[in-house]
């Protein structure tokens, strides 16, 4: 709610949207500034009421470590093509692009145990972006601003992106407890230390488990 509050302020106080927008011939400081400030500008109230509406009702599905991660790296993803391929534009703006990110997380969580769905809910917001670039619009906020689909794209990618990083961590995270649990029976124990502290100490404890079974083997 912060994030959208903050929305409506950056939007509604003169000139605050040319302050915040993300603007390609800005000198690099507020180059850099608009990257993160630059989604927080709407430039009409049908640009702003869409984009809130579905901020608000993802962010409320998805977990908050997840949202916390997400919104600063898809700020960031979704700007860069934005400078690269469209340097063009005199300024962008809108939570489109992370709501395009976000959107992916929502799916996968809403159907986290019938992953078919979840699937299918991602192969149809990329669908929706490919129809949208084909038709050169979007198919909700139509006026008052041109579609920048390349942030579309690289927000949906970054959800995916984060998605698989995620979903990596997890695997080899149980796969070190399980190493730990299944080489310490056999060998040498794991200190405990090891298993506490995150990923680097599991790191540490999948590596010790292993020279403790070569040593045992050799």
């Amino acid at each position: 709610m912060l994030i959208l509050a903050a929305s409506v302020l950056a939007s509604a106080t003169p000139g605050l949207p040319a302050l915040l927008a993300l603007r390609t011939t800005a000198p690099w400081p507020m180059l850099f500034l608009g990257f993160f400030t630059g989604h927080l500008v709407h430039w009409t109230f049908e640009h702003f009421f869409y984009d809130a509406l579905c901020f608000a009702v993802m962010a409320s599905r998805i977990p908050r470590r997840q949202l916390l991660a997400a919104l600063p790296f898809s700020a960031l993803t979704v700007s860069l093509p934005v400078i690269l391929f469209h340097p063009e534009l005199p300024s962008y703006g809108g939570l489109s692009g992370i709501g395009c990110c976000l959107f992916i997380l929502f799916a996968w969580n809403l159907f986290k145990h019938i992953k078919p769905l979840a699937y299918l809910a991602i192969a149809g917001i990329l669908l929706k972006t490919i129809a949208e670039c084909a038709c050169d619009r979007t198919f909700f906020a139509t006026t008052g601003f041109l579609p920048v689909h390349a942030a579309h794209f690289a927000g949906a990618f970054t959800g995916i992106a984060l998605l698989f990083l995620w979903d990596t961590m997890q695997a080899f995270r149980q796969m070190s407890l399980k190493a730990q649990k299944h080489l310490s029976s056999k060998c040498c124990p794991v200190p405990q230390s090891f298993g506490e502290g995150g990923y680097l100490m599991q790191v540490r404890a999948l590596f010790h488990s292993i020279t403790c079974q070569e040593n045992t083997n050799a």
